[in-house]
């Protein structure tokens, strides 16, 4: 059994000098976030500008490439900062589930196998602060790869008024994925209480994330 107020104090406060560099580099990551968000403003006004000028439209055409890559990727790097303050809000699953992928992708082990979604439709909306449940994803995805990078799923399911998130790979087995699911629910527990202590259950192969759904029962 996972003890969500233990767990909660661990999140929240750190369990010795670690927590300090985690914090730095929450800091970090915010800062490089905003230098990037300005550069990308800059490169797109530069893009857009250049577009006029007829011999140089090529490499304005480039540039415009370049900056939505940017883009995109500034939008990953803003999910990867905790955010403890920031309020639940109602989001879809399959839209977390997908940012948690997106990022996943950059991990050494997520670069071998894209992550398969798989019914994510049939999971209902759920109240849940964003980067939590996206940090708490990566953490299930990394072990249910394993060190080699094995293929993954994450299927949407409802059950009993909860929604339902089952991250299935080989990997999922002994100790190291004991511990997956304590750090994941100790993560989610943070989130105003909204797991219990057996939130974040082992069924087979496959990780299953149960959290209150939002959709009303018998709909």
């Amino acid at each position: 059994m996972i003890n969500r107020d233990n767990n909660t104090d661990s999140v929240r406060q750190g369990i010795g000098a670690p927590h300090l560099w985690i914090e730095a580099n929450d800091a970090v990551l915010r800062g490089l976030a905003h230098l990037l968000s300005n550069r990308t403003g800059t490169i797109g006004a530069i893009a857009e500008a250049l577009t006029s000028a007829d011999p140089k439209q090529l490499f304005a055409a480039e540039l415009a490439v370049e900056a939505e890559r940017l883009h995109s990727l500034l939008s990953l790097l803003r999910l990867m900062p905790r955010d403890l303050e920031s309020n639940q809000e109602p989001v879809r699953p399959a839209d977390v589930v997908a940012d948690a992928a997106a990022l996943f992708a950059h991990h050494e082990r997520g670069r071998m196998t894209p992550v398969s979604m798989v019914d994510m439709e049939e999971a209902p909306p759920v109240r849940v602060r964003v980067s939590a449940l996206v940090h708490a994803l990566l953490v299930l995805l990394a072990a249910a790869a394993g060190e080699d990078g094995r293929p993954v799923s994450v299927r949407g399911e409802e059950a009993d008024g909860m929604t339902r998130l089952k991250v299935t790979g080989d990997a999922v087995t002994g100790a190291g994925a004991d511990a997956a699911a304590a750090v994941a629910a100790a993560i989610l527990a943070a989130d105003d209480g909204q797991v219990t202590a057996d939130g974040i259950t082992i069924d087979g192969p496959a990780f299953v994330v149960s959290l209150p759904s939002l959709r009303p029962t018998g709909h």
